[in-house]
């Protein structure tokens, strides 16, 4: 991605560049224009002058006098052409650093953007994974029992309720987040019973793992949203199975 962003700034760069050509050559071409005009406005006064002399061609001083001032006039030229091309050059080499600067700056909103989009989409997937998760392992290891009986299906259809709305408050959640126009709301949420929830959706997984989820935080209270208070601890007890090894 960065380096469609860095193509993206050098055809930019050089669009800018382009701009900046076309107003250098142009105001290059009339100053070359009214240069050439004022210096044959003098050779022609030069001529001029001389012409009212009688017999001025026969006059080797006078011809020569003509020549040096051509001979001028053309180095004159020379100097102004030569000039102009390494005002150019300059224009060109300082313009094109300054026009990459201004390219980069002109992008990089539309980069940050597009970088907290992506975090965006990359934490919604792995948030809204954890409780789809949890769900098809308990519908797999259902189907598994033979011996299910009505309540214990009935245990599991709530149960998946139970993570369904979980998953519809996450998705309102993380739209509202995404949106910026409405913050979560805050409340005092109790810490224990938010663990113990955890410790439930994920009890087949810890048994699996051999892993005893504890927790000290007993009375111990906070101002969050609870719904996304509990999406962060559950992900953390998934990575902390993940990770663990058995006791």
């Amino acid at each position: 991605m960065r380096a469609m962003f860095e193509s993206a700034t050098i055809t930019l760069t050089m669009i800018y560049i382009a701009i900046i050509a076309i107003i250098s050559l142009f105001f290059s071409y009339k100053w070359h224009t009214v240069a050439t005009s004022q210096l044959n406005q003098k050779i022609n006064q030069t001529y001029r002058s001389i012409e009212r002399i009688p017999n001025f061609r026969n006059n080797p001083a006078l011809v020569e006098i003509l020549d040096q001032r051509q001979e001028q006039i053309n180095d004159s030229r020379k100097k102004i052409s030569t000039q102009l091309l390494v005002s150019n050059l300059l224009v060109l080499g300082i313009g094109g650093v300054g026009s990459y600067v201004l390219a980069k700056k002109t992008l990089q909103p539309v980069e940050e953007a597009h970088e907290a989009q992506s975090r965006f989409t990359a934490d919604a997937s792995h948030e809204l994974r954890t409780p789809i998760a949890a769900m098809r392992s308990e519908i797999e290891v259902a189907l598994r029992d033979s011996k299910l009986t009505k309540n214990e299906a009935v245990a599991l259809l709530k149960s998946n309720l139970e993570e369904l709305i979980k998953l519809s408050n996450l998705s309102d959640g993380l739209l509202k987040l995404n949106d910026g126009s409405q913050a979560p709301e805050m409340t005092p949420v109790a810490i224990a019973p938010i663990f113990e929830s955890v410790r439930l959706r994920q009890s087949k997984e810890l048994d699996k793992a051999e892993v005893e989820l504890q927790t000290l935080a007993s009375g111990l209270s906070v101002i969050s949203n609870e719904s996304m208070l509990e999406e962060l601890i559950m992900t953390l007890v998934s990575n902390a199975i993940k990770y663990s090894d058995p006791q």
